[in-house]
């Protein structure tokens, strides 16, 4: 699927409302997990996504595809700019990925986007 402007900023405004509900930030597999159910449960109720975005099934859970690929960086062009200038990724180190060599990506809002306008905001 190719990323539209319209689409990604569907997955901007969906990736700022739960990292300002989660304090500001939110690793990149709860992002994943929290943007499914949202999905599913809209879909569910009103017959159409919040994102838009395509799923596909990986072996720790079905992930949105384009919110993947610009959680990873790997999406490229202007598109990955504007994202990579609204969020941060920021490295922490828990005590299990000490153990097992490795680090979890978690995304950090960088200030106010204007990708998520909600009332009492």
């Amino acid at each position: 699927m190719a990323l539209s402007r319209a689409l990604f900023r569907k997955i901007a405004a969906a990736t700022a409302v739960v990292c300002d509900e989660l304090g500001g930030e939110v690793g990149r597999l709860d992002l994943m997990k929290i943007l499914f159910s949202s999905d599913r449960t809209m879909l569910d109720k009103r017959e159409r996504t919040i994102t838009g975005d395509c799923y596909f099934s990986l072996p720790k859970g079905p992930i949105l595809s384009c919110t993947l690929n610009l959680a990873k960086g790997v999406h490229g062009g202007p598109l990955q700019k504007e994202w990579d200038s609204a969020f941060q990724k920021v490295e922490h180190a828990s005590c299990a990925a000490l153990v097992f060599g490795s680090t979890q990506t978690v995304f950090r809002t960088k200030r106010k986007t204007r990708f998520a306008s909600r009332p009492g905001n």
